[in-house]
């Protein structure tokens, strides 16, 4: 049986939306938006990413096995780390200034 997923936005819930990325102060968001309500977040950061610096490279661990990594030094440290998911930002500091 075939299955088919609808993205909604986290807005106002029109289907097909797309996920984006995007992140301030080294924390992470992603929104699931329409393209009309991308459209608004896009122009109203663009006063700010026209002026801005673009990192290439993730600053952090991605998700080629990295992240693996930063489990197993956080528990084997005795941090809280979840099995899943996003790395706590206290956790990924930590490791980053260990390495």
């Amino acid at each position: 049986m075939a299955k088919k997923t609808i993205i909604v936005d986290d807005l106002d819930g029109t289907e097909n939306a797309s996920t984006i990325h995007f992140s301030v102060d080294r924390d992470e968001y992603e929104i699931d938006l329409a393209k009309h309500n991308a459209d608004k977040l896009r122009e109203a950061l663009a006063p700010f990413t026209k002026k801005a610096t673009r990192v290439s490279g993730p600053k952090r661990p991605s998700r080629n096995g990295q992240t693996r990594s930063v489990r197993e030094w956080a528990i084997a440290n005795g941090l809280k780390v979840p099995a899943r998911g996003k790395i706590p930002n206290a956790v990924q500091e930590a490791y980053d200034k260990a390495h």
